[in-house]
């Protein structure tokens, strides 16, 4: 708070002594009926400090001094002592790994946060789940099962296993999208796109069961989920693929579209997978057998799928 600097000025009413005379009627400092004792004005010390709020009235000649200066604390110090809060804050967290990635830092910064943020809560992760929660899960069944050896009761030893996290970054559904962008430009092998893909889903449509177990059922009969259109031309050359495998990746969605239609959405749900492969599969058999029986324009004269002639593939 602001302190007060003021010239030094002499009792007017003590002349400066500090003492006055009131009167007394006896003892022992009272004199002639008089008796000297604190000026009651400046409680004896002979000055006084004129109150800021009142005005002081000095002399023309000695209006070029300074008689009274109101002082304030230096305002630097609440900075100095904001950056030094904010910089043991910063260490703080940065040695615990806990550094918050922002817009305002860069590329490289980011990486290196998010690498050793990886790094702090698989550590975690792993104590949580290798040790705590299994020898946990193993005392309690230890307890609940038990066998006779010998005629002692022993833990029978019941095998378990625990699914522990496989990644712990927290991914907009628009950063899984730019992952599978960038993975489909530099060729990342096709179960590693097709696992972002099921990633993305998972994310973007969380609480829609449907299209969840659709993604799912797709994923696993499509032989060539993935594969973009010059990717399974490619691998028709040569041999890697079927064209009833690039049929059946195209009719699939369909299908189960139609099934879903057809059944309602609460069927698709509670039937099994299984069940609705065979139905996939079987529906998808009759489509093939038509489609083997047609003409293809694109290909020339022959069956719809007569790949024989190299040069027919090539056009």
């Amino acid at each position: 708070h602001p302190f007060i600097i003021q010239g030094e000025e002499d009792c007017k009413y003590c002349n400066g002594t500090g003492e006055e005379v009131v009167d007394c009627d006896g003892g022992d400092n009272c004199e002639s009926g008089f008796m000297r004792i604190n000026c009651h004005v400046c409680d004896g010390k002979g000055t006084i400090s004129t109150n800021p709020g009142e005005r002081k009235i000095v002399p023309m000649e000695d209006m070029d001094k300074d008689h009274i200066k109101i002082i304030n604390p230096d305002t630097t110090i609440n900075n100095y002592h904001h950056k030094k809060n904010s910089d043991l804050y910063d260490m703080m967290i940065d040695a615990l790994n806990l550094w918050r990635i922002e817009q305002r830092q860069s590329g490289t910064a980011k990486i290196i946060d998010q690498e050793r943020l990886y790094l702090f809560i698989s550590n975690i992760s792993n104590h949580l789940f290798d040790r705590i929660i299994a020898e946990t899960v193993r005392d309690i069944l230890d307890y609940r099962n038990v066998k006779v050896v010998n005629g002692r009761v022993v833990p029978s030893n019941i095998s378990f296993t625990i699914m522990k996290p496989s990644q712990y970054q927290v991914k907009s559904s628009m950063d899984l999208l730019n992952e599978y962008k960038e993975g489909v430009i530099s060729g990342l092998p096709f179960y590693i796109r097709a696992k972002m893909s099921i990633d993305f889903i998972n994310r973007q449509y969380s609480g829609d069961l449907v299209m969840k177990k659709q993604a799912t059922i797709i994923w696993e009969m499509d032989a060539v989920y993935c594969y973009t259109a010059n990717e399974k031309r490619r691998a028709l050359e040569s041999g890697g693929i079927t064209v009833e495998e690039v049929s059946k990746s195209a009719q699939i969605p369909f299908l189960i579209t139609q099934l879903i239609a057809e059944n309602g959405e609460d069927w698709f749900l509670e039937t099994d997978k299984s069940e609705i492969k065979k139905e996939i599969e079987r529906r998808f058999q009759v489509i093939f057998d038509r489609q083997k029986t047609m003409p293809n324009p694109f290909i020339g004269t022959g069956s719809a799928f007569d790949f024989e002639n190299s040069d027919n593939v090539t056009q």
